[in-house]
């Protein structure tokens, strides 16, 4: 009879679990529709739903699913997009609330998005997924696709990753990629990079940041050539 019990008790929480689940899943589901519904109202009423702290936090194990993933980062491109499309946007914190959750999926679905949104910040969310996502930022970093805001984030997504890492963990291929960006704008940015002269000299200075951590001779002599496009100083003074 003991163990008919103890089985029927297990049996019991074993219910019990299974349809927590299943009201878990079906609350996710609800917020994934409220996400793709288009509707601003219910977009910013889902990132309440959801069972996060901040983007430095990650969700419960289990809980993060492709469809999530992908919803959430819909809804942060259309936000993007609407922002784009009005100056007097009043759902700019919107878009900051889907990019601190987008954030805290911590999943590689989200690695695109989170370069192309590095100028907003969340550096260090990007950088979660190591120096494989280096290639990619120093690619926006010279993009004639790349806005002058896409350019500012990913040079400074460079730069944070040569403090944390530095160039020894690097790997060939970043390495040539992340100099290949630092000489651009050392050199001077084509013209679809054209700005105030406060980004101009924004990205330069990273540059030589980038040159100064990076240690490479032929960056270097860039550096020291190069002239800060509003002072006029060498990007690396002489010895």
């Amino acid at each position: 009879m003991k163990r008919i019990a103890l089985a029927a008790l297990a049996a019991g929480c074993l219910a019990t679990d299974a349809a927590a689940q299943d009201a878990v899943a079906e609350a996710r589901d609800s917020i994934v529709s409220d996400l793709l519904s288009g509707d601003r109202g219910r977009v910013n009423a889902s990132l309440g739903h959801l069972p996060m702290f901040a983007y430095d936090t990650p969700f419960p194990d289990g809980y993060v699913t492709v469809e999530l993933v992908e919803a959430l980062v819909a809804a942060l491109e259309h936000e993007l997009w609407l922002h784009k499309e009005s100056t007097l946007d009043p759902y700019l914190e919107l878009i900051l609330g889907l990019l601190e959750a987008v954030a805290a999926t911590r999943h590689p679905l989200t690695i695109d998005v989170l370069t192309r949104m590095a100028w907003v910040g969340r550096t260090d969310a990007l950088l979660h997924f190591g120096p494989g996502v280096l290639p990619g930022a120093a690619a926006l970093a010279v993009s004639p696709e790349a806005t002058p805001d896409e350019a500012e984030g990913a040079m400074r997504v460079l730069w944070f990753a040569l403090k944390r890492w530095g160039p020894g963990q690097l790997g060939a291929e970043a390495h040539d990629a992340i100099k290949g960006a630092a000489i651009l704008h050392l050199e001077g940015p084509p013209d679809h990079f054209a700005s105030t002269a406060e980004f101009l000299g924004s990205r330069f200075d990273k540059a030589v940041e980038i040159a100064r951590l990076l240690g490479d001779p032929e960056l270097t002599a860039v550096a020291r050539k190069a002239r800060h496009p509003t002072t006029g100083e060498p990007g690396i003074p002489p010895p």
